[in-house]
């Protein structure tokens, strides 16, 4: 008797939750289709909006439509620079370089100070103001001083807008940064304060990093790059994550082999301020094409 009381109890234990599952679902379903509703009404409205801008402009839906597609795509590219570090480009691959910059609106070239001068033309050629920053002693940073010194006045004197100089990991040792100071000190009145820096970021750690961080703030360096060479997407953002929590307040530069704007997108969201990569041109032509634009 007690087992068949047992079974009933049981029963109907599984029909009340069957009951409340029920109604959890039926809720659910409702506030599916309240949410599916609003998204209608607001993209009715957004619709609305947009043919009333359009009839005040005097122009089609299309027209306004590829008009803010381009703008939003702008200030996606606006915040890339194209990397120049190969040392056996052509004078026309450098000619196209320029025209990719201006039609996809990059924030700038980074080039080799071998590339340098040629860049300068490119920009009388094509009448454009692309900034030109030269990136010194890269990858390894080995030069001393004086060569980096060197390098940074002939930069300036080419042309060049700004310097990005590469240092030795070394220097970030505890013994290295007293002589790190010092150095980061002649590299900014050299550049009359229009120099950044180059590191090496697989190298750093984020306590080799930390103790060098209050000379980088307190720095007059425009900015700071962090190369990661090879490195995977993954990779890239696990040791921005980390390196951020050291609270750097210089404008943060990535260097890296970025070739799709999602993963640009998503960099930015870790306070980076610029991607330097070789695929920045064809990221630019990939957008406008994606969004119909050429």
């Amino acid at each position: 008797m007690a087992i068949t009381e047992k079974k009933e109890e049981i029963c109907n234990e599984l029909v009340e939750i069957k009951e409340e599952n029920g109604e959890k679902t039926r809720e659910q379903t409702e506030k599916d289709n309240a949410n599916k509703d609003d998204c209608k009404d607001q993209a009715k409205n957004i619709l609305d909006d947009i043919k009333a801008l359009a009839m005040l402009l005097n122009t089609s839906v299309d027209a306004l439509k590829k008009e803010f597609y381009f703008t939003q795509i702008t200030k996606i590219m606006a915040k890339m620079q194209k990397a120049v570090v190969r040392y056996d480009m052509t004078e026309t691959e450098l000619a196209k370089v320029f025209i990719s910059a201006s039609n996809y609106g990059l924030g700038g070239i980074i080039v080799s100070p071998a590339y340098l001068q040629n860049c300068v033309k490119q920009n009388k050629k094509n009448k454009t103001q692309i900034e030109l920053c030269s990136i010194i002693d890269f990858p390894f940073g080995e030069s001393s001083i004086k060569g980096k010194i060197s390098d940074i006045k002939e930069s300036f004197k080419m042309g060049a807008t700004s310097v990005a100089v590469t240092m030795p990991t070394m220097m970030f040792n505890a013994e290295s940064l007293k002589e790190f100071k010092k150095q980061i000190k002649t590299i900014c009145r050299a550049s009359k304060n229009r120099a950044g820096i180059v590191i090496n970021a697989s190298d750093v750690s984020e306590e080799k990093y930390a103790g060098a961080l209050k000379i980088l703030n307190k720095s007059k360096l425009c900015f700071i790059t962090l190369a990661f060479g090879d490195a995977t997407h993954e990779e890239v953002k696990t040791k921005l994550l980390a390196l951020n929590k050291c609270g750097l307040s210089k404008r943060l530069f990535v260097i890296a082999n970025v070739d799709r704007a999602e993963s640009a997108v998503e960099l930015y969201k870790h306070n980076v301020d610029s991607i330097l990569t070789p695929y920045a041109d064809e990221i630019g032509e990939d957008l406008l094409k994606r969004f119909s634009l050429i």
